[in-house]
């Protein structure tokens, strides 16, 4: 059952590698030779960047589907860098890098070329933000930077559910987390509606024009007009923007 399981996913692995190589290779550095004008070529940008985080959804729900109490991978160490650690997906899960780059980098040409060299290294929130909670609301993902910033500042891990924040309990992505943001649990689409509204994973706003794409709990993307709807909305973006500060040596975590 093991090996069988370990062959399995070495082919979806390779299959996935192939498919981001496909993707990569279209957006970038090609769009300009084959686009008619500015926004076909945005166009090809944004629907690369959707199967960016399509690929990487999948990438999630394997490495969930085989981890200890179903969690998703959990954050990086580094203060500041809201990206998943890099060497629990790859290569067991992902043999290719290049889905953590957005096609509409201005620096997604050189990012391309470090990956081959060293594909740990592009894993990191220069394109796309990977939450690691359960963030349904502007309130919750507030209280998640917020509890975020303190926990780094005390040197703590974030790899269990945070308690008693200021929207109190933010839970640890896994199979299963909705079940605990239901509201109407007489309403048999509640689970499915609550997943199709978390964010896993965010491209930073301002590579695309008017917007960012976004993955779902639920395995859907989109592109979300920026400032629009939540996870799009102004306060929590710049929350989200404020992290980078934490990446400064001698930063100070509460500031």
């Amino acid at each position: 059952m093991y090996a069988r399981s370990r062959v399995k996913r070495s082919v979806l692995a390779v299959s996935l590698s192939l498919i981001a190589a496909l993707m990569q290779g279209h957006a970038i550095g090609e769009t300009s030779a084959q686009s008619p004008g500015a926004s076909q070529e945005m166009k090809q940008f944004r629907d690369a960047s959707l199967n960016n985080l399509k690929l990487l959804g999948l990438v999630l729900k394997m490495w969930a589907n085989e981890s200890a109490g179903e969690v998703f991978p959990p954050l990086d160490k580094r203060p500041g860098h809201l990206t998943m650690q890099g060497d629990r997906v790859y290569p067991e899960y992902l043999t290719d890098t290049g889905p953590f780059i957005s096609p509409a980098h201005p620096e997604a040409q050189q990012l391309a070329a470090r990956a081959e060299r060293e594909p740990l290294a592009v894993v990191d929130d220069h394109s796309y933000w990977y939450l690691g909670y359960a963030i349904p609301d502007e309130r919750t993902g507030l209280a998640f930077v917020a509890a975020y910033k303190s926990l780094i500042e005390a040197g703590k891990p974030l790899d269990v559910d945070l308690q008693d924040t200021q929207a109190g309990k933010v839970y640890r992505l896994r199979k299963g987390v909705e079940r605990f943001l239901i509201s109407d649990i007489n309403n048999p689409a509640a689970a499915a509606q609550v997943q199709s509204q978390i964010p896993l994973m965010i491209e930073r706003p301002g590579l695309q024009k008017g917007g960012a794409c976004v993955l779902f709990l639920d395995g859907h993307t989109e592109f979300i007009e920026y400032p629009g709807r939540f996870p799009m909305t102004e306060r929590f973006i710049r929350a989200l923007q404020s992290l980078d500060e934490l990446k400064r040596p001698g930063s100070n975590a509460s500031g």
